[in-house]
């Protein structure tokens, strides 16, 4: 049977993993996002250096604030855990000492990288919905001519 410091360790770690794997996810859909813009960017490019309607500068930009807003999504990276200062210091003490300083860390940990992925998914909506905008302004701007 677990003890009760098993279960809860197995529970934060069940959670970091839960995070990592969400946080990974995000950036991929915003790399893919990043990819289209950059396509996307480069033939509304190409139509304005061909003598395209000076109009289609607006749809360029908002490509643009996409690329940036996908960039600033990989940063900065996932908190990984206690510094390895921390893990020397705790080897020294005694053993539920240093099993209630980890679990705290670990939970200290898991909330950080909470936080991250919070600010990871506003900076995702702010990316799609400036990829939106750019579709809808290019669009707009292939129909008028």
């Amino acid at each position: 049977m677990e003890s009760t410091a098993e279960r809860l360790f197995a529970e934060v770690d069940r959670q970091l993993a839960e995070v990592r794997a969400s946080v990974e996810a995000l950036a991929t859909r915003s790399g893919v996002l990043v990819m289209l813009s950059a396509l996307f960017g480069a033939l509304v490019g190409v139509h304005l250096r061909q003598g395209g309607d000076a109009y289609f500068a607006a749809p360029l930009w908002a490509f643009g604030a996409a690329a940036v807003l996908g960039a600033l999504i990989l940063l900065p990276q996932l908190v990984l855990g206690p510094q390895s200062g921390h893990l020397q210091n705790w080897m020294t003490t005694r053993p539920r000492a240093a099993l209630s300083a980890l679990l705290a860390a670990k939970i200290v940990t898991l909330e950080a990288n909470r936080r991250r992925l919070t600010t990871m998914i506003a900076i995702f909506y702010l990316q799609s919905v400036a990829v939106l905008v750019a579709v809808v302004l290019a669009l707009v701007m292939a129909a008028r001519g």
